[in-house]
């Protein structure tokens, strides 16, 4: 990807010296500054090998930006590998495989965009308590019927 930048939010560290030309790294973001990334990029790279709820995926999320996301992450859990994410397994062969196919397909990047705000929808404040009051209510009225 020779005309690709890289930003990376976090502390330095020392990549290969034949990339250092396209690696900018920021540190520490104010939220502003973050959302300024987010808006600005055109795929996002959540590489964890654990992480159950990255903010990094979750802002990504909301910016509607296409995500490479891992599998051992929390979020990939409620995401469709392929519909609004492309999820893979921490190696760096499925990274650059999912790099080169993200890079190389305009039409694929816009359908994970949009799917994604439509996924993120899913998971308002709103949304999820709602959730949780149903099951809480449905563990109240299980109890409740075993007790009789």
């Amino acid at each position: 990807f020779p005309r690709s930048m890289l930003h990376v939010r976090g502390p330095r560290v020392s990549p290969p010296s034949n990339i250092m030309d396209n690696v900018i790294f920021h540190g520490y973001l104010s939220y502003y500054q973050l959302a300024r990334l987010y808006k600005s990029a055109d795929i996002v790279v959540v590489p964890s090998l654990y992480d159950a709820c990255p903010l990094s995926a979750l802002d990504a999320m909301c910016a509607g930006k296409p995500l490479v996301i891992t599998k051992t992450t929390g979020v990939a859990e409620i995401l469709r590998n392929g519909y609004d994410a492309i999820i893979i397994s921490p190696k760096k062969a499925e990274l650059l495989n999912a790099l080169t196919i993200l890079a190389s397909d305009p039409s694929l990047r816009k359908k994970l965009s949009n799917n994604i705000l439509t996924t993120v929808m899913e998971y308002t404040w709103d949304k999820v308590a709602l959730r949780y009051l149903r099951l809480f209510e449905s563990y109240v009225l299980c109890d409740r019927y075993h007790e009789k």
